[in-house]
Parts: C-alpha cells; sequence; structure tokens
C-alpha cells in the first residue's frame, strides 16, 4: 500500500526558517498521515541564456543546492527538481491521480507561497483549477513579505471606509505601516520543521515513478541549461546558509557601527570592496532570507542614532513592501500603458543606443563601469541604478523604461518584479518623482558630496580600457589629446568609444519633451477638476462613480474611461492658454492647484485672468489680500522654478484647498502621485 503524499511546491522562498507555508504544509501531512514531497519546477523557457543572465542563474542554482542540503539536513525527503512548464507538471501529476494513481502515490495536497504578480496569480488560479479538479487540497500563505498584503489592504481607509487602495507615498505608506504596527516576528527553523522526523517517508517512490532521461529530478547544471560556466561570484553565494553568515557579518561590520547608524542616502556606489550596503538584497529576492528575520535583526542592532525611516535599514523594505502593495493592486503596474499611476511618454526607439548602454559602452566611464558590474555581478548600488536608469530614459537617451526594467531583468541577481518596476517609475519621472529638471548627469561634479576621484578605482576595475588614464581625466578620457590617448594604449573611438550622445544637448531636448509630457498630464487633472467643480457628468459615469466622487483617487481613476479623443481635441486650444497662463513662471508640477494658486496670483496682481479655469474661477469671490502658502522645503513642485531650480520662488500665492471640497494634501518630495 502506497503512503499517500503532500507536495510542497517551493518558489521565490528557498528557505526553511519563517516558511508559514511550509509549516502549514507539514501540519497537513501529519494530519493526513502522510508523507511530505518538497519539489521546484523549473519552467525551461525561462531558464535559458535568452531571458536570464549566467550570474543570476548560477545564484538560483546554488541556492536550491543549499535548500536540498538542508531539507536532508533535517530528515525531510530530497528536493525534487522538474523540468517544464508548472501548468503542465502538475496537470500531469492530477491526470495520474484521476485515473487512480497510475502506480505513484495518491496526493492529499499541495501547498505554497503566495505571489503578487499577476502573471504567476493567473497561473496558479489555473492550477488550482486543476487541484480542484482532482479533489487535491490547495493552500497557500504569504511569506515574500513583511505583511499579508491582502491583510494590509484591508487596513487601508480613505474617510472611514474600506477601501482596498494602496498607499501611491511614502509618507501615506508610513502612516499606515504606524498604524498597524510591527510585522509578526519570524518563526525558528524548529518551529516550521516540529514533527518533519515523524512524518511518514515515501521510500523513493516519488522519485522511481517520475524519474527519466528528460527529468533527472535533479538540480541542473549550468551547461545542462545551456549556459557557459560562471566565475565564482566575487560577493554573492545563493543560499539559505550564506545569507545567514553574510547577515551576522553585516551586524557585526566595524564593530556593530555599521549597522546602528546607517544611512542610505550616505552610501556611496563607487565603493565597492566591500560595499556599503549589505548586499542582503539577492537573498531577500529570492528568499533565502525572511524580510521578518532581517527586519527584527537590523530592528535589535540599530541605535537612536540611526536615520529614521524609510533611509534606515528596515526601512529599505518599506519601499519593498510598498512597491508590491501597488504592483498588487494596479492594473498594468509594469507597462505604460493602461497603468493609471504612469504618465504617458512617447519615447523614441533606437536600438542601437540601448544595446551600447546595455553593454557598458557609451563612452561615459562611470556608467559604463557602472553597467559592466551589472552584467559581470548581477547587481550595483542603487545610486548606480538611478544613474543608468535616468541615462537612459528622460537623461540623454530618451528611450523607453520598459526597456531598461527588462535588462535589469534579466542581469540583476536581486531582481524583485514590483522594485524593479517601481524604481523605474521613479528614475524616469514616469510616476512617483516630478523633479524631471534633477538629472543624475554621467558627467556630473560631485556624488554625494564626494569628487569623482573618489570613483577611480571603482573605474578601473570595470573599465580597464582606461586604467593608464590619469586620475582627473579618468571620467573625461575624449578630452585627453591623441597623442597621450597612445602613449595610455587606448584611443578614444577605437579601443573605448566615444561618447554616443552630448549629454548637454540631450539634456536641454529632453528637458522640453518631458516638459511638454508633464503639461499634457497637467490637461488631465485640470479636467478633472473643472468636471468637479461644474457638476459636468462624463459620458462613461456610471452611479458607483458618483457615489465615489468625494474620493479624489477614484474621480481621477475615471478619467482612463473617458472618450479617447477628449484631450485630443483640447491639445491646441490649450496650448493657446497655457502660454498666456505666466509662461515666466510656470510650474509644471501635475498639481492642478497649484496652476489655480498661481491664478489667484494673476488676479490679484491685476493681470488678465485667462486660460481654461476662467469660466470656473472669474465667479468666485477672492480674497482682498495675498495669503501665502507655506509649503514643505523638501517640494520642488511648489518652491521651485523649472528654468530656475536654485532659487526659491518669491510669488505670493493665495489659498487654494477651499475651492474644492477634498482639503488639500500636503505635498512631499516622495509624494507626487497622491492625486494620478
Amino acid at each position: 500500500m502506497t503512503i499517500p503524499s503532500v507536495l510542497f511546491w517551493f518558489r521565490k522562498s528557498l528557505r526553511i526558517h519563517d516558511n508559514l507555508a511550509l509549516r502549514r504544509a507539514v501540519e497537513y501531512a501529519a494530519e493526513q498521515r502522510a508523507c511530505l514531497l518538497p519539489l521546484y519546477v523549473m519552467d525551461m523557457q525561462w531558464a535559458n541564456p535568452d531571458k536570464v543572465g549566467v550570474v543570476r542563474m548560477n545564484f538560483i542554482l546554488e541556492s536550491l543546492q543549499d535548500l536540498d542540503a538542508n531539507l536532508q539536513k533535517h530528515r525531510a525527503p530530497p528536493l525534487l527538481v522538474l523540468r517544464g512548464n508548472p501548468e503542465s507538471v502538475f496537470s500531469e501529476l492530477f491526470a495520474a491521480q484521476k485515473d487512480g494513481g497510475q502506480g505513484r502515490p495518491s496526493i492529499k495536497g499541495l501547498f505554497y507561497e503566495s505571489d503578487i504578480e499577476p502573471r504567476i496569480r493567473e497561473r496558479d488560479k489555473r492550477v488550482a483549477e486543476q487541484a480542484q479538479a482532482a479533489n487535491v487540497h490547495i493552500e497557500s500563505k504569504h511569506g515574500h513579505l513583511l505583511y499579508d498584503p491582502d491583510w494590509l489592504l484591508d487596513q487601508c481607509r480613505y474617510r472611514g471606509t474600506p477601501a482596498r487602495h494602496a498607499p501611491r507615498t511614502m509618507s501615506a505608506f508610513l502612516a499606515l505601516l504606524k498604524r498597524v504596527g510591527e510585522p509578526d516576528h519570524p518563526l525558528l527553523v524548529k518551529e516550521v520543521t516540529e514533527g518533519l522526523e515523524e512524518l511518514a517517508q515515501d521510500n523513493g517512490a516519488w522519485r522511481k515513478a517520475l524519474q527519466s532521461d528528460t527529468q533527472p529530478l535533479t538540480v541542473p547544471s549550468l551547461a545542462e541549461l545551456g549556459y557557459p560556466e560562471a566565475p565564482p561570484s566575487r560577493l554573492f553565494k545563493g543560499g539559505e546558509s550564506t545569507a545567514f553568515e553574510k547577515l551576522d557579518e553585516f551586524c557585526r561590520r566595524g564593530g556593530g557601527k555599521t549597522v546602528r547608524k546607517f544611512n542610505k542616502q550616505e552610501t556611496v556606489a563607487s565603493d565597492f570592496d566591500p560595499p556599503q550596503t549589505s548586499t542582503l538584497s539577492p537573498y531577500l529576492a529570492l528568499g533565502c532570507l525572511s524580510p521578518r528575520e532581517f527586519y527584527y535583526t537590523v530592528r535589535h542592532a540599530q541605535d537612536k542614532a540611526a536615520a529614521e525611516a524609510p533611509d534606515d535599514l528596515a526601512g529599505q523594505l518599506y519601499w519593498r513592501e510598498q512597491y508590491a502593495l501597488l504592483g498588487y493592486t494596479v492594473p498594468n503596474f509594469d507597462r505604460m500603458e493602461g497603468n493609471e499611476l504612469c504618465r504617458q511618454i512617447l519615447w523614441d526607439e533606437s536600438p542601437d543606443l540601448v544595446a551600447a548602454w546595455a553593454a557598458g559602452k557609451t563612452g561615459y566611464p562611470f556608467l559604463d563601469a557602472c553597467m559592466r558590474q551589472l552584467v559581470t555581478e548581477g547587481w550595483m548600488h542603487h545610486n548606480a541604478r538611478l544613474v543608468a536608469a535616468c541615462f537612459l530614459t528622460r537623461g540623454d537617451l530618451w528611450q523607453s523604461w520598459e526597456i531598461g526594467a527588462a535588462v535589469f531583468e534579466k542581469y540583476l541577481i536581486d531582481y524583485d518584479w514590483s522594485s524593479n518596476v517601481g524604481n523605474w517609475l521613479w528614475a524616469s519621472c514616469s510616476a512617483f518623482y516630478h523633479d524631471y529638471h534633477d538629472v543624475l548627469s554621467p558627467k556630473k561634479e560631485k556624488w554625494h558630496g564626494k569628487s569623482l576621484l573618489s570613483t577611480k578605482d571603482f573605474i578601473r576595475k570595470y573599465v580597464p580600457e582606461l586604467a593608464r588614464y590619469r586620475d582627473d581625466r579618468l571620467n573625461f578620457p575624449y578630452s585627453v589629446p591623441r597623442r597621450f590617448q597612445e602613449e595610455f594604449g587606448c584611443v578614444i573611438g577605437k579601443d573605448y568609444p566615444k561618447p554616443i550622445v552630448k549629454h548637454e544637448e540631450a539634456y536641454r531636448r529632453n528637458r522640453i519633451l518631458m516638459k511638454r509630457a508633464f503639461v499634457r498630464h497637467t490637461q488631465k487633472l485640470t479636467l478633472i477638476a473643472r468636471s468637479r467643480a461644474s457638476g459636468e457628468r462624463r459620458p462613461n459615469d456610471d452611479e458607483e462613480d458618483i457615489e465615489q466622487d468625494d474620493n479624489w483617487k477614484t474621480t481621477s481613476e475615471r478619467a482612463a474611461s473617458w472618450p479617447a479623443d477628449w484631450q485630443q481635441n483640447r491639445d491646441d486650444s490649450w496650448k493657446k492658454d497655457w502660454e498666456q497662463t505666466s509662461i515666466d513662471h510656470q510650474r509644471i508640477d501635475g498639481d492642478t492647484c497649484s496652476r489655480i494658486s498661481r491664478l489667484f496670483t494673476q488676479r490679484q496682481t491685476g493681470k488678465t485672468l485667462t486660460g481654461d479655469l476662467a469660466p470656473i474661477l472669474k465667479p468666485m469671490r477672492w480674497p482682498s489680500t495675498p495669503v501665502r502658502i507655506s509649503p514643505p522645503r523638501t517640494s520642488p513642485d511648489l518652491t521651485m522654478h523649472p528654468h530656475h531650480t536654485h532659487r526659491r520662488s518669491k510669488l505670493p500665492h493665495a489659498r487654494a484647498s477651499s475651492l474644492y471640497s477634498p482639503p488639500r494634501p500636503r505635498l512631499e518630495r516622495d509624494t507626487p502621485t497622491e492625486w494620478v
């Protein structure tokens, strides 16, 4: 008589500690008097050199090998690595179950960790339907985040009503976390594996039933997957065991001072040996280290001198958490089209420029060093990622952030779907960040207060062609005379590429294009405001929209259902009105109330009130004296002119919050999308 089995499907949490789904699978197997069968499904259409870089794939394989060793150390069956599309693999397993087993043990249940990525959720839904058809119990638990995303969404409130709107600003997200309190403490290994030794054993029945030439059931090698042999990583070796070692080493670095006084904004990308950050992000991304384990370990090691969230170590998880919640709730989060958070920008399409950027051959040494570090080590400092992303998008090349996100997906060993997308939206000024004049130039004189001379060792390591150049010319090799280039053994344009674009010209051009994109976005918000003030109903309004009309966020979301030509029909008239509206002091910030404040100023200074808001504002009661708004110092939207970004506005501003029913929220530098 064969012993029934409970399948546990490892996916992103390649660990034993703090694995809620694994703990539940052990409990269920004990209830059903079944054996536990751990397995991992490797999709061969995904595991190939065209989609995943060799360094990232090597890290995954090392993590699987370490997981297999840890499972056997706790007397669990060896990890079975099945090859193929997960839907097809489970369809075959469940089909045999319905046909009477075909000599295989029966399946009582399937357990796995839940995911927030839409593609994976759709796949899990189909697998769950297959399991239910085969009368197999299926259950999932969260574990990749600090909080269960469904539970956290239930805690979101707007005016006291459950809204399930993920906070779209870090300040709002921090307020939410303050209200819900700290996450639960992590489970220890002994708590997860309690009762595992007492479970029945299948004595290799599943291995005998499934093993074949196409299914060796072992962790594959790089050669089996078509990869070249990867050089040993200087920084990263995959696995849960290594994650704990690195966490312990980081907490002891500098006698514990590094953790106690950590501030992410003070770390520098060019300090690479060792990096100033923890370098634990790959282990968090692949689930080798529990986020709750990391959170409480560094929390206990920090003191009052540490930076405040989200710049402290534990606060770094908050960005990851917020992006995950947005990815879970916002449709098309990883695309520009159909993404309500993302500005619709007409990017160029230049494959040659993208290829040069991805290969680290742009002619800008610091940027090329960053990109080559990405390819060779699968990792970059967060500032280096911002430099690379800004250069590709709004800074110089004007290419879509979606292309850059795909390149990062291929090479980053700490690739996380929602974090990767969120950071690209931020860096490209497509969402979250509004100060598009602030460009991270590859020719910048200083990085976080440090001279470019501090990058000399970093550049010489990853761009060895320039190793013999003088320190003060290392970042600008094209300024060196030809005879000295030959003497240094690297001729620009031959041994090292010339700059693929002129930064100053590209910056001026892209700033104009980005300004136009912001204007188009402002049109949308202005029409929403006019609709609210006039009581006009759009053609696609329904009763549900009318009931939610007091919620500013839902009102802005309604614009997506308006007729496709509403914006195009107003482009010409809007351009004329916009040029008449105090051009010298425009602040293209996507904030309608800021525009209304400028119109107040026009009225008070005797100027003619023009523009599309004039019919709404002229009949209103105007204040007799100017009223000064005091915005936060961190808000570029209300204090900076686009052409004079280093001086504060001296124009008087009138309070505009009374024009609309919802009070005007406090705008912050990191809160640009609260109104989008």
